[in-house]
């Protein structure tokens, strides 16, 4: 009897060292520049590679992503001005977004586009000012505590153009993760310490 007792506590504390679920916020700010060897549609028209750094419920981080975007012919409008009805933008489609998450500890998350709901830049074509973006990515992997990571992550932002093929990128993500063993973020008062 003892023993089956001990098997059955070994049993529910292996069980409990499964996925668990834990959230993920990060915010960054960087660069971002026009790049040839991210044109994944082979069009021509250079895609984007971005170095960021920033802080996370894990902790401190950098964000090296590519990404392309749909060409302009398949855009649609956005920033509609109330009064006059017109548009001051126009909405592209991301056609690749792949993301490496470098946590202070040197564990890292990857990130890539998800195909539901689409991922838009919303360009302003008549100002050039702060354009606007959203992205939905779902984990696909890692190392460390993000072995095996998935889940979900969207991240809203703004990018500036600053010269020819250059901008400055920041922007927010809020996400949930499925995480072996157990590994979750830094606590908020832990967080706050730093």
């Amino acid at each position: 009897m003892r023993k089956l007792i001990i098997l059955a506590l070994s049993l529910v504390s292996m069980g409990s060292l499964g996925a668990q679920a834990a959230d993920l916020k990060y915010s960054v700010s960087g660069s971002s520049v026009a790049h040839m060897e991210a044109d994944i549609d082979l069009d021509g028209s250079a895609g984007f590679l971005s170095n960021l750094a920033g802080k996370s419920n894990f902790g401190k981080l950098t964000v090296v992503s590519t990404g392309d975007l749909a060409p302009w012919d398949q855009s649609s409008f956005c920033n509609i001005n109330p009064d006059t009805g017109f548009p001051g933008s126009i909405n592209l489609t991301f056609l690749a977004s792949n993301h490496v998450l470098r946590m202070d500890k040197g564990d890292l998350l990857y990130l890539s586009l998800s195909n539901s709901p689409p991922s838009t830049f919303c360009f302003n074509f008549i100002y050039k000012v702060s354009n606007t973006f959203e992205v939905y990515l779902y984990a696909t992997g890692g190392t460390g505590r993000f072995n095996n990571a998935s889940g979900t992550v969207l991240c809203q932002g703004e990018s500036l153009t600053i010269g020819p093929g250059h901008n400055a990128v920041s922007y927010d993500c809020d996400g949930s993760l499925e995480l072996e063993n157990g590994h979750h973020g830094k606590s908020k008062k832990s967080a706050k310490k730093k």
